[in-house]
Order: C-alpha cells, then sequence, then structure tokens
C-alpha cells in the first residue's frame, strides 16, 4: 500500500507552509455527506464516486482517526481489513518520526529539534488526530524563538481548527497571529493571515469582513494550502456580491483584472454576477438558484445558503424598484421570470420584514415605492439625541450645585 509521507515543513521550504491537513478532503467529505443524507435526483453516482475518492485519499494519508469519525458519522460498517492496513503503514512513519526525535534529542541542537518536533505534529495533522496535533504544535512552538517561524505554527493550528470545524479553535488562533503580527511579521505572512481570517470570517456569516479582507488579497493570493486560487476568487465573487454597494462592486470586482481572468474559465458564476449588475434578472434568477444547489454542498457556506439566497432576492428587487415610483406585478414578475403569485408572496414577506420599502396595491396590480425620507430621520434623530443630552446636563447641573 503507498502512504504519502507528511509533506516539508515551513522550515525546509522557507516561504511556504505544509499543506496539512487536507482541506480539499474536508470538502469533498461534506459534499459527500450532503448528497448521501439527502440525495437529489441523479446525483445518487455523484455521491458514490466523492465516497471512492473520499476513501482512497483516507488510505492513502492513513487517516484511522478521521476514518472513524465519518463512518461513525455516515453509519458506515468499519473496514476493520482497510484499517490494520493504514495502522501498519503509520507504524512504519511513526517509527521513523521517533528515531528522528532521539538523534535530535542526543546528537543535534535546538533548530534539528524543532524540526524533529514539527515532523511529529505534521504526522498527527496528516492522519486526522486533532488533539494530538495540537499537543505537538504546542511542544514545537515551545521550541521556536523565531516570529515567522512561530506563526507559521499557529496557521497550522487555524486550518486544524477550519478542517475540524472548531471555530472557537480558529477564532482564538487568529487573535493569537494578530498579537504577533504587533511584534513583527513580514508582508507575505500579513497577507496570509487576511485570507485565513477571511474564511473564518465567512464560516460565521461575516460576510463585509469577509469581502475586505478577500479583496485586500485577490492580487496577493498564495494560501494554496487552503484552496485552489480559482475557488478563492469564486468566493470573493460571492460575498462581495452581497456585501457591496452597486458602486463598490464595479470598481472592485467588475473592473477587478485578477477576478475576471478567472472568471473566464466559471461561466456560471460570471453570469451570477454579471447578470445582477446589468440588470438582467431573469438570468440572475436561473444562476441564483445554481449557486444555491453549489452552497448547499459547501462547507463554509451551507449553514447560510438559505440567508444568502434570501438577501440576493431583496438585493435584486430593490435595484428594480429603485428605478420607479410604480411598476406593475406583471411587469416585474416577467422581469424576474416567475409567476404574479410568487411575486406577490415574496415581495408581501420582505415588506412586512421592513427589507422592501414599498407597498401593493391588489386591487389594481401595482407596486408602489415609498423610499423613506433619510434628510428628515436624521433631523430627528438629531432632534432626540440634543434632548438626551440636555437632561443629562440638567441632571449634572443639580449634581454641581448641590
Amino acid at each position: 500500500m503507498t502512504v504519502v509521507s507528511p509533506a516539508p515543513s515551513a522550515a525546509e521550504n522557507e516561504g511556504t507552509l505544509t499543506a496539512l491537513p487536507d482541506m480539499e478532503l474536508a470538502q469533498m467529505a461534506f459534499r459527500m455527506g450532503v448528497l448521501l443524507r439527502a440525495p437529489d435526483e441523479g446525483e445518487a453516482g455523484e455521491a458514490q464516486r466523492l465516497q471512492t475518492s473520499v476513501l482512497a485519499r483516507i488510505r492513502e494519508q492513513g487517516m484511522v482517526p478521521y476514518y472513524h469519525q465519518l463512518a461513525g458519522e455516515h453509519g458506515w460498517s468499519v473496514d476493520d481489513q482497510l484499517v490494520a492496513e493504514m495502522e501498519a503503514a503509520n507504524a512504519e512513519r511513526w517509527a521513523a518520526v521517533e528515531r528522528g526525535l532521539d538523534a535530535a534529542q542526543v546528537n543535534m541542537g535546538e533548530s534539528e529539534m524543532r524540526e524533529a518536533l514539527r515532523r511529529k505534529a505534521d504526522y498527527y495533522t496528516q492522519i486526522g488526530h486533532k488533539d494530538l496535533a495540537l499537543a505537538a504544535v504546542d511542544e514545537t512552538l515551545a521550541k521556536t524563538v523565531g516570529i515567522g517561524n512561530r506563526m507559521d505554527l499557529v496557521f497550522n493550528k487555524i486550518r486544524l481548527g477550519l478542517f475540524h470545524s472548531d471555530t472557537e479553535l480558529s477564532r482564538a488562533q487568529i487573535e493569537r497571529a494578530h498579537q504577533m503580527l504587533k511584534e513583527g511579521g513580514d508582508w507575505d505572512r500579513r497577507n496570509r493571515l487576511k485570507v485565513y481570517e477571511g474564511f473564518f470570517a465567512l464560516s460565521v456569516r461575516d460576510f463585509e469582513r469577509a469581502a475586505r479582507l478577500f479583496l485586500d488579497t485577490v492580487s496577493t493570493f498564495t494560501c494554496a494550502e487552503l484552496m485552489t486560487y480559482e475557488r478563492f476568487v469564486i468566493y470573493t465573487v460571492y460575498v462581495a456580491m452581497i456585501a457591496l454597494e452597486r458602486g463598490a462592486l464595479k470598481t472592485q470586482v467588475i473592473h477587478g483584472s485578477e477576478i475576471l481572468e478567472v472568471l473566464h474559465g466559471c461561466p456560471e458564476v460570471s453570469e451570477y454576477l454579471f447578470s445582477l449588475y446589468e440588470c438582467q434578472y431573469a438570468r440572475f434568477f436561473r444562476a441564483l438558484a445554481t449557486v444555491e444547489r453549489v452552497m448547499k454542498a459547501d462547507r463554509y457556506l451551507h449553514a447560510h445558503y438559505a440567508y444568502y439566497v434570501r438577501e440576493m432576492k431583496v438585493k435584486a428587487f430593490a435595484q428594480l424598484l429603485e428605478s420607479y415610483r410604480s411598476l406593475t406585478l406583471t411587469y416585474m414578475s416577467e422581469a424576474f421570470n416567475v409567476t404574479e403569485d410568487y411575486m406577490d408572496r415574496e415581495l408581501s414577506r420582505f415588506i412586512a420584514d421592513g427589507r422592501l420599502h414599498c407597498r401593493i396595491d391588489k386591487v389594481r396590480g401595482i407596486v408602489m415605492t415609498n423610499r423613506p425620507d433619510t434628510k428628515n430621520a436624521r433631523y430627528q434623530g438629531t432632534i432626540k439625541q440634543g434632548d438626551i443630552l440636555l437632561n443629562r446636563v440638567q441632571k449634572l447641573s443639580r449634581v454641581i450645585n448641590i
């Protein structure tokens, strides 16, 4: 059986990080789980192909703990022969790690000991044992002096949090990395942290922060250990469309040369972006349905796809209504290529929630906009704040008089 050895450490390949854990495997396993739990018609074959690919990667990397985790989640019967083969291969690799540790303790210095500990951390990270991997990284950190190498180890812990969906671990390590940046840190690691923080923000539905961080790094992306550049650009487009106003979307995304270059090979994402910007709402609704299916099977976006789709509908409806004082339900339904009943239900829901500033004249079949008077609202707010200030001044004057 062929087993992949741990990737070289960051110190052995200066300027790079180990591609551990296997983030692509985490995405494949998540999509496989979505399809196995609720397979759509015609996707049973894809679920089976994904399961075969996931098991092949687990076998290749000797991921015994991760295999047991997936087996428990999906109700698989454990293949004892597969487990025995992986454990035998892992025993050989662990013996090599121990020999390196013994040699470093007896014959070598601090840097050699640090590298031996790093290989131990890489071993546990690769096989999917989170707790032992975190302990090994902490042990390596205790032997590491340089701020750059210490940050690389913190990035390793952030990836462990992302791989195992441990939000608190990722949050704590991102804060730790920011503290390290105050002590020093080069340009590459500063930009790398923006990408890591952006993916964390994406996973907790902070789309505005994710969009800002992704757009800052779209021309300097080097985090191949997280995902491909193409995938990164797709995420950037998704979050920018929900977070940015029309003008900012034009300058930062529509006219972004790096983004456009990638979108040439992603026609569905390109259609989604340009259909909204060009006010082609029927095309946009079709593209949004495709995006919804993609997000359902995405480990970062699955928990947020319903919210995302709802907000993008509001954005499209508001964009159309902004150009008119009134328009018919028939026109709106034709523009979005949906039925009048569907349009009536959607608009009524968003109007009741205060998300759209309009009202429906059901008798005449007309939607009339009633944009809020922002100037009057600011004036009323100023008066209210002034009254609060006067009350506080009066209370203070009474205290001073006493």
